[in-house]
């Protein structure tokens, strides 16, 4: 995805118009493609949206439990707890995601066609023992899921013929990632404690695998992107992100983050905003374990003046976002949580968990909070400053 120069201009003097939609539950998975947003809750289905530019409006809420007939009196008695949807991918053709309910878990399919008209119809379901980590590869009509502790297996649509299955990790998978490029059809994996390979599936083995293109020396990865050439890792106890190149296999830049954040927010009180708690808007890391905190989501190609630049977006506890140009490590912008996500709320530290970011097209940014709803960020016209 790029980003264009005019848009960058407005993320700087942090000039938008807004609109926010409430959502009813908790953020379990968020993506979107073309204008179109896919939203997970907790026990609530998939929700989809439609984002023009002056409304949010629900197309379709998918993912709803089957009605099962029941069978004797223990069975009428039993109530399900909801569908919680999990590992939202999209493509031109199908919507995939891992349908949780009670026990029972399945990878649900619809034809695109379907949901964008509004159908709650499913094309295809292949049931599975447990939630795990699950991504897509749409021009190969791939599905490649973990499928124990150590080995992934690939399936394709929509049959969900094995094509694949063979051990990737010696501890267990924590992160699956895919990128297509001119030349190879990439699949990322990371290793729970140290470790992280990337593989071609276009190209298999005769073992049953697929070619490894790269191993990346790292350890205790907190999330990864394949970005172009690159390979972006957070690490999980340090606020760093380090960029691996693929062509020149090492390490060519690493960024503090935290930093980047405490001058952003440094840069505003010298300005004569108001003071901002370190913990909850400057800080990467919680207090658990879950580092449930600083989302990084995107890395985008700058598209005009800057195209050999990316720009690297995330958000924080207290829902601002923030971005930053990965080739001079300079700060870009710092943007507030949208007043709309604050109302009602007495307590200013709360916290807004930012769960997702992406960029849509015409310069917009989809802002998801984890209990608060998604906000829309329109940085591409002809902006209202917020």
């Amino acid at each position: 995805m790029e980003i264009n120069d005019d848009t960058l201009t407005h993320l700087k003097e942090v000039d938008y118009r807004l609109l926010y939609h409430q959502l009813e539950g908790r953020v379990t998975s968020v993506t979107t493609y073309d204008n179109v947003a896919f939203v997970g809750l907790a026990n609530n289905g998939c929700h989809v949206f439609r984002i023009d530019d002056s409304d949010i409006t629900p197309l379709v809420r998918l993912g709803k439990p089957p009605e099962v007939p029941t069978k004797g009196r223990r069975d009428k008695s039993k109530h399900s707890s909801g569908t919680t949807c999990h590992d939202i991918h999209v493509s031109a053709k199908w919507l995939i995601y891992i349908r949780e309910e009670d026990d029972a878990c399945a990878i649900c399919v619809h034809a695109m066609t379907d949901v964008l008209a509004g159908e709650e119809r499913v094309h295809a379901t292949h049931s599975i023992r447990r939630r795990t980590a699950m991504v897509t590869e749409p021009e190969l009509n791939l599905v490649i899921l973990a499928t124990s502790e150590s080995h992934v297996r690939v399936l394709h649509l929509p049959t969900f013929e094995t094509r694949a299955d063979w051990k990737v990790t010696d501890n267990s998978v924590s992160i699956l990632r895919t990128q297509t490029t001119a030349a190879h059809s990439m699949l990322g994996v990371a290793d729970t404690w140290t470790g992280l390979s990337v593989y071609d599936l276009r190209c298999p083995t005769a073992d049953g695998r697929y070619e490894r293109l790269y191993q990346v020396p790292v350890e205790e990865i907190r999330n990864f992107e394949l970005v172009d050439d690159f390979v972006a890792v957070f690490h999980k106890f340090e606020p760093n992100v380090s960029f691996w190149n693929m062509r020149e296999q090492n390490t060519i830049l690493c960024i503090n983050i935290q930093d980047q954040m405490k001058e952003l927010c440094d840069h505003a009180l010298a300005g004569g905003d108001d003071v901002i708690d370190d913990d909850i808007d400057c800080g990467v890391y919680g207090s658990d374990d879950d580092d449930h905190v600083t989302l990084i989501t995107s890395v985008l190609r700058s598209a005009e003046a800057d195209a050999d630049d990316h720009v690297l977006i995330y958000g924080t506890k207290s829902g601002c976002v923030f971005g930053m140009s990965v080739r001079s490590r300079c700060k870009l912008f710092n943007v507030p949580c949208p007043a709309e996500v604050t109302q009602g709320s007495a307590a200013t530290t709360t916290r807004r968990d930012v769960t997702g970011l992406r960029y849509l097209p015409g310069g917009r940014l989809l802002v998801v909070y984890e209990r608060h709803g998604l906000a829309v960020l329109d940085f591409g016209g002809t902006a209202v400053q917020s």
